[in-house]
C-alpha cells in the first residue's frame, strides 16, 4: 500500500511540475506576442508620421506656380532697374520709385520669395520670406549701393499684383504702399532676368553692401568711362585720352556766343577728355571745378555748357 500512494505522489509531483513548465512557457509565449504587437503598432506609427510630413511638402509646393517663370515685368530699366522678375516658383521685386519733387529721395527695397497665380481672377500673390531695408536717395546712386538715409521695411508677408494680357503684359501692385505702375514684360533680355538680378539685387546683397554716401567720379579714367558712355562715342574708330588738373584756365561762354569776347565765367578743370577722330572733328569735354561739365571744338578756346551730358553727369552722380 505504502509503495502505491509513493507511486501516486511521484506522478502528481510530475505532473505538477509539468504544469508549472507550461504555465511559464505559455507566459513566455505571451510575452513575445505583446512584444511582437507593441513593435508592430510602433512601426505603423512610424510610417504614419513619415506619411503625413510627406503630405504637408506636398501641399506646400501645390500652392506656388511656375506660370511665369523665366520673365520679368519692369516699370524702368535704363539708368535704375524697377521690376519683379520670376524663375519656377521663385520671385524677386526690385522696387525702385522716384520721388518728382525731391530726387535725392528715391526709394529702393527688395523683396524674395514664392508665388501663387489664380488664373480666374489673374491675381499673383507673393509669399515674401525675405526683404532687405528701405534705402531713399538719388535713384541711380541707390543702383551703386549709396544712399542718403535708410529705414526698416514694414513686413509684408504677403502681397497681389493684377496680372493683365489684353494688350501686352502687365503686372500693377494691389497693395502694399507700392503704387500702381504698371510693370511691363520686356521679352528675353540677358540682363533683365532672375539670375542677374538675383546677383546684383539680392536681399544679402544689398543689406551688406549698401553704404551712406554717393559714389563720385574721382580719377580722369572714371570720367573717360563716363563720357563715352554718355555720348555712345565709337572707341574703335576714335581715340580717347584723358587728364587731371592740367592747370589750365578755361573760359566759359553762352552756347549762343561762341564768338564774343567776355566770358561769362572761367573755370579751372579737374579733369579733361580729349577724343581724336581721324575722320572728323576732334573734341574735348570737362569736368570743371563747379561740377558742371563743358565742352568745345579741340581747337577752339570758347568753352560753352554742354547740357544734355551735364544733365545726365547730376541725374547718375546726385551732385
Amino acid at each position: 500500500m505504502k509503495k502505491l500512494w509513493g507511486v501516486i505522489g511521484t506522478v502528481l509531483i510530475g505532473l505538477t511540475l509539468t504544469g508549472c513548465g507550461n504555465k511559464e512557457q505559455t507566459k513566455s509565449t505571451s510575452s513575445k506576442s505583446v512584444a511582437t504587437q507593441t513593435q508592430k503598432k510602433t512601426s505603423h506609427k512610424k510610417h504614419k508620421k513619415v506619411t503625413k510630413k510627406s503630405t504637408a511638402k506636398a501641399t506646400s509646393n501645390q500652392n506656388t506656380s511656375t506660370e511665369f517663370s523665366n520673365k520679368g515685368f519692369v516699370t524702368s530699366w535704363i539708368d535704375s532697374i524697377s521690376g519683379i522678375f520670376f524663375k519656377d516658383n521663385q520671385f524677386i521685386w526690385k522696387y525702385t520709385a522716384a520721388d518728382a519733387n525731391d530726387q535725392k529721395n528715391a526709394r529702393f527695397v527688395v523683396m524674395q520669395g514664392t508665388y501663387s497665380y489664380d488664373s480666374k481672377s489673374k491675381i499673383v500673390t507673393l509669399n515674401v520670406n525675405s526683404q532687405s531695408k528701405t534705402y531713399y536717395g538719388y535713384a541711380t546712386q541707390l543702383e551703386k549701393y549709396y544712399f542718403e538715409r535708410v529705414e526698416n521695411t514694414p513686413a509684408n508677408s504677403t502681397l497681389r499684383l493684377k496680372y493683365d494680357n489684353s494688350n501686352g503684359e502687365l503686372m500693377t501692385p494691389m497693395d502694399g504702399g507700392f503704387g500702381t505702375a504698371n510693370m511691363e514684360n520686356r521679352g528675353s533680355d540677358n540682363n533683365l532676368n532672375y539670375d542677374n538680378i538675383v546677383n546684383k539685387f539680392g536681399v544679402q546683397k544689398v543689406d551688406s553692401t549698401m553704404q551712406k554716401g554717393r559714389n563720385t567720379i574721382s580719377s580722369a579714367e572714371d570720367f573717360k568711362q563716363f563720357i563715352i558712355k554718355a555720348n555712345k562715342i565709337d572707341t574703335g574708330n576714335i581715340q580717347v585720352t584723358a587728364v587731371a588738373n592740367d592747370g589750365k584756365d578755361y573760359d566759359i561762354y553762352p552756347e549762343d556766343d561762341m564768338s564774343g569776347d567776355t566770358p561769362e565765367k572761367t573755370i579751372k578743370a579737374r579733369f579733361t577728355v580729349h577724343t581724336n577722330n581721324p575722320l572728323g572733328a576732334s573734341e574735348k569735354f570737362m569736368l570743371g571745378d563747379d561740377n558742371n561739365i563743358y565742352w568745345s571744338p579741340e581747337e577752339q578756346t570758347h568753352n560753352i555748357l554742354e547740357k544734355d551730358t551735364d544733365t545726365y553727369y547730376h541725374m547718375m552722380y546726385g551732385n
